[in-house]
């Protein structure tokens, strides 16, 4: 189990590594090995458990929500993914937005599939359902 505490300095975890009474190094030994740095101690509860207190990362940022939206029929045989790639990139502009001409499996159908950076929590984003005929 790990838990941070964050401050006005750097964020502090605190991991349980396991029972004092366990062969091998001492609690402080083992805590320094996994976490450079850190500092480990018996706590007071039955059995002891090896407390170990160390500076860690603050909290990751959230990572950017990914859309896909359908941006009409493509055609693999005319242009595909190059065409494709271009009316997304001029649709949804950004430096992480890609267009693919995908082909539904057994059928002529072809869609050109826009993905890239969007706002709002996860889930909430459209994603094209319906392939257009070529």
């Amino acid at each position: 189990m790990v838990s941070r505490t964050v401050g006005d300095g750097p964020t502090t975890c605190i991991a349980q590594l396991g029972d004092c009474a366990a062969p091998g190094p001492d609690c402080n030994g083992r805590c320094q090995s996994i976490f450079p740095g850190g500092f480990g101690s018996c706590d007071s509860s039955f059995p002891p458990q090896c407390i170990c207190r160390y500076n860690c990362p603050g909290p990751m940022p959230p990572k950017p929500h990914r859309c896909t939206n359908n941006n009409g029929g493509c055609s693999r045989e005319e242009c595909g993914d190059q065409c494709c790639d271009f009316g997304c990139k001029r649709k949804y502009p950004g430096p992480d937005t890609i267009g693919t001409c995908e082909t539904a499996p057994g059928t002529l159908l072809s869609l050109c599939l826009c993905t890239y950076t969007c706002s709002g929590p996860p889930g909430n984003h459209k994603t094209a359902v319906s392939p257009a005929r070529v």
